[in-house]
């Protein structure tokens, strides 16, 4: 019995076509990813491509059978009585539930492809952003005045400008992403 030609990930990378920072994706998502030998310190990853390419061919059909489940299921949600009125100018309950879990899974789907960002997290990372501007800003301007001789008076009129108007920018960003009292539909920055 002859055994299988091994290779390793810089080559694993080449015959799929991939990058390497790709295989060690694949190798992290997948526990169950064909790994001969794990690499280490001084010990090269080993592989048998031919089970690599099985098994990522199973993934993909097996990817593939899940997203079809998932798009069938959504299909069925999709029925067209659940965004016209019912007879009597109501909507059904069971339309309502259908549509609610419809919206549902669409979010969890945004959210999974990074698309929907929870506010919070929008917010805490434009503070971030602000604070660290402002402190370039405040050191280019310590920097211009200082290479140009200007006055402190100077100095301290351009520094209230910057923050007046970075306080008015702010101001607006963050009502931007606070969610509304009379919407619960997803916004946008900048639009």
């Amino acid at each position: 019995m002859n055994e299988p030609l091994l290779v390793n990930k810089d080559k694993l990378a080449e015959l799929l076509g991939c990058s390497l920072p790709t295989v060690s994706a694949l190798i992290k998502r997948y526990a169950e990813f064909p790994v001969v030998q794990r690499g280490g310190l001084g010990v090269e990853w080993k592989f048998d491509p031919q089970a690599v390419v099985e098994f990522l061919q199973a993934r993909r059909a097996e990817e593939e059978s899940q997203r079809l489940e998932r798009d069938e299921q959504l299909a069925q949600l999709r029925l067209p009585s659940l965004f016209r009125d019912e007879p009597g100018g109501k909507v059904s309950i069971d339309d309502q539930l259908k549509a609610a879990r419809l919206r549902q899974i669409e979010r969890e789907e945004l959210k999974e492809a990074g698309f929907l960002v929870p506010t919070h997290e929008i917010r805490a990372a434009l503070e971030r952003m602000i604070r660290r501007y402002a402190q370039i800003q405040e050191s280019a301007v310590q920097r211009v005045c200082a290479a140009h001789n200007l006055p402190e008076a100077v100095r301290r009129a351009m520094a209230r400008e910057f923050d007046e108007a970075r306080a008015a920018f702010v101001q607006e960003m963050m009502a931007r992403v606070s969610p509304g009292e009379e919407d619960h539909e997803p916004r946008t920055l900048f639009g």
